[in-house]
Formats: C-alpha cells, sequence, structure tokens
C-alpha cells in the first residue's frame, strides 16, 4: 500500500513526518504507518521516543503523521 500524497514530506534519523490536508487522508497514512512500524519494530528497530502512526493536529488545520 502506498501512502497519500502529502502536502509536505520531512524526513529525519529515525522516522519521516508526512503532512495532510484532511483528518482521512491522516488516518489512511497512520494505518500504513502502523503497519509498517510493526514490520520495523519485528526486524529490531529503535523508533527512540516516537511513535509511527500518531497523528497530530497542527495549528494550520493541517495533520501531521509521523512514518517509519
Amino acid at each position: 500500500m502506498d501512502y497519500p500524497k502529502p502536502l509536505k514530506h520531512e524526513c529525519g534519523c529515525k522516522v519521516s513526518w508526512r503532512t495532510y490536508k484532511t483528518a482521512v487522508e491522516a488516518e489512511e497514512a497512520a494505518k500504513i504507518a502502523s503497519r509498517d512500524r510493526e514490520l520495523d519494530l519485528a526486524e529490531g528497530y529503535d523508533f527512540g521516543y516516537l511513535w509511527p502512526g500518531d497523528i497530530s493536529k497542527n495549528d494550520d488545520d493541517t495533520y501531521t503523521v509521523v512514518c517509519p
């Protein structure tokens, strides 16, 4: 499954963040991120203090999803 096209995609050293216009898109991306998270955890990957699949609502009414 492919992630919905984000408005913005930022990469960090352990995770990435995808920002979406709607909650529906963010929920879809969070489901994919959760599935990918479980696969990575099974291989021993450490995400640090972030949890792929988490969604946060931004001040501009967009939504950001933590992704592996």
